[in-house]
């Protein structure tokens, strides 16, 4: 429950982690003609939005978690409550315990809240993505916590995903009439934080490594054409849907720095760990070599 679970530097602070512009045209130099051929790539953008739970689940989720609360200061016994009500399987067998563990180890509104608990306190309704929880504080260090919880989901229906569909049907209309770029309508309308500042940009992803169901989509799918909504999540507490615009395929084709630097600078970086990795081993043996003989 609630675990955390796309720079270059310049030449005089290069890293072992990155590689400076002029190395990646050094090395591009150096193995243009042996490099080898960049497989068929597509160029997406996309728009997300997410499926919210309405004003009334919420608040619904809100009141079984606050009568939850007043049946354990009432003296109800905790692990009877977790055991009919909670919606946390990985607890729900162990009385709600979470056992030991870093507060920053659980998403940040679960340890805010947790981490002006007393012992023995019993919280008030807490929110995060997962829902609300009731929360009793066991026992605490400076850094880790100890607590039970019961999980009360906020369920969001099938009237909240076609909501969510139905945005997305009128956003794709208004950008296939011209009303307005994708990349526009990204930076407007989008939930994903990671991507809408760049207009909903994907980057160009290999064929090679998508979905099998995906490549087949994007194959059907002309140049510049935009999907219906289609379901998206990268995390399980944030369930929605996308519209994915395909703005150009790119064939396989042999790398350039004016249109594979990203993947170029991939290959340079994995080059020099390497070498360095290389002249690490070297000089260990050598030390090792060396103090045997003495």
């Amino acid at each position: 429950m609630g675990e955390k679970k796309f720079a270059s530097g310049s030449s005089s602070n290069a890293t072992s982690n990155q590689v400076s512009p002029r190395e990646v045209e050094q090395f591009y130099e150096r193995y243009k003609d042996s490099l080898p051929v960049i497989g068929k790539q597509y160029e997406l953008y996309h728009i997300v939005r997410y499926v919210q739970p309405t004003h009334d689940a919420r608040q619904a989720a809100y009141e079984r978690a606050r009568a939850i609360r007043d049946s354990i200061l009432a003296g109800a016994d905790f692990c009877q409550l977790v055991a009919r009500n909670s919606e946390d399987p990985n607890t729900r067998a162990s009385c709600g315990d979470l056992g030991m563990r870093n507060c920053n180890d659980f998403v940040p509104e679960f340890c805010s809240a947790c981490k002006k608990l007393q012992t023995n306190e019993v919280s008030m309704p807490i929110e995060t993505p997962f829902g609300f929880h009731v929360v009793r504080m066991l026992d605490r260090t400076l850094e880790q916590i100890h607590v039970q919880h019961i999980l009360i989901g906020i369920p969001r229906g099938e009237s909240d995903r076609e909501r969510v569909r139905a945005e997305l049907v009128r956003l794709r209309e208004q950008i296939l009439g011209g009303k307005l770029s994708f990349e526009d309508a990204a930076r407007q309308y989008s939930e994903e934080q990671d991507t809408r500042g760049f207009g909903g940009a994907l980057g160009k992803l290999a064929a090679a490594s998508l979905e099998p169901s995906m490549a087949q989509l994007l194959d059907s799918l002309a140049d510049g054409a935009i999907t219906e909504p289609l379901p998206y999540s990268t995390n399980p507490t944030k369930q929605g849907y996308h519209i994915l615009w395909k703005k150009r395929t790119i064939p396989p084709h042999k790398p350039s720095l004016e249109t594979d630097y990203k993947e170029l600078e991939n290959f340079a970086l994995t080059m020099k760990q390497q070498q360095l990795y290389d002249r690490l081993v070297a000089t260990l043996r050598e030390q090792l070599h060396w103090e045997i003989l003495r």
